[in-house]
């Protein structure tokens, strides 16, 4: 008897899945679901859904008018509920006169609330290098300056930023010696020229003060100090005070008059 050998066929399975494919088949479905969710969430942004129905300002107001505000907070307005630029706005508001600061909050879910910290202390800034007619440009002062009038500040454009930082500084350390400034000028050379009043001396009393470049706020204090030494009780007859020495400053008086102030040393004229 002859043995026969038997074939048995393996158990069909199915094709083999490929490693390539197992690895990939998530990720494309991760990438999709975060394209759904991106096409969705843009959808939503663009559509007229979240709109802004209302703005209020939910401050006491004296200085400002309350609808010029809210007129300005829609004109700055961009985009919706969550897509609004609140820091713009808010920028947009403390450009207006009298409006020194503002913060603006959102209100679920139509609704915008703005709070607004005004002043009365303004400036005028004058461009140097203005083409054009004159534009009429303020500064909100800090709401504890104490002015009795609006100082001028007059710079090149460029120079804006760095005129208004110095005045500033320079407003509190004239107003402690009983002056007030009423001028500021930064030329375009880089020169510095003060006009002040006299606090004490009624309307109308004003004289001019040289600085020259460089260390305008340094200046300024060195001046003060010999002012209320020794010029405080003569400041009706003051005409000019040049501050372009090293350690000290020479008085040109009303009646023709000069005198040199040192405060150190014998100087000479520093520029």
């Amino acid at each position: 008897m002859t043995a026969r050998s038997v074939f048995v066929p393996a158990p069909v399975t199915g094709p083999a899945l490929n490693p390539v494919r197992r690895r990939t088949g998530p990720l494309i479905a991760l990438v999709s679901m975060l394209l759904i969710m991106a096409v969705a969430t843009d959808q939503v942004l663009r559509s007229g859904y979240f709109t802004i129905d209302r703005i209020t300002v939910d401050s006491a107001l004296q200085q400002v008018d309350r609808g010029v505000l809210e007129r300005s907070a829609w004109r700055s307005l961009g985009g919706n509920y969550l897509t609004a630029d609140l820091d713009s706005m808010e920028r947009a508001l403390e450009a207006l006169p009298r409006v020194y600061r503002a913060s603006i909050r959102r209100i679920w879910p139509d609704s915008l609330s703005i709070a607004i910290v005004e002043t009365a202390a303004l400036a005028r800034f004058m461009a140097l290098d203005r083409i054009g007619p004159e534009v009429d440009e303020y500064v909100n002062l800090p709401p504890t300056r104490r002015l009795t009038s609006m100082p001028v500040l007059k710079a090149a454009l460029a120079d804006r930023h760095t005129l208004i930082d110095a005045f500033l500084e320079m407003a509190p350390v004239l107003i402690s010696a009983g002056l007030e400034p009423a001028e500021v000028v930064l030329t375009r050379a880089g020169d510095w020229l003060l006009r002040v009043a006299v606090s004490h001396a009624g309307a109308g009393n004003f004289f001019e003060i040289l600085i020259g470049r460089g260390e305008p706020l340094l200046k300024i204090g060195r001046f003060t100090a010999g002012f209320v030494l020794a010029l405080h009780e003569h400041s009706n007859a003051i005409g000019r005070v040049d501050m372009r020495y090293a350690n000290g400053f020479a008085v040109q008086w009303r009646n023709g008059g000069d005198q040199n102030l040192q405060l150190a040393r014998a100087t000479a004229p520093a520029e």
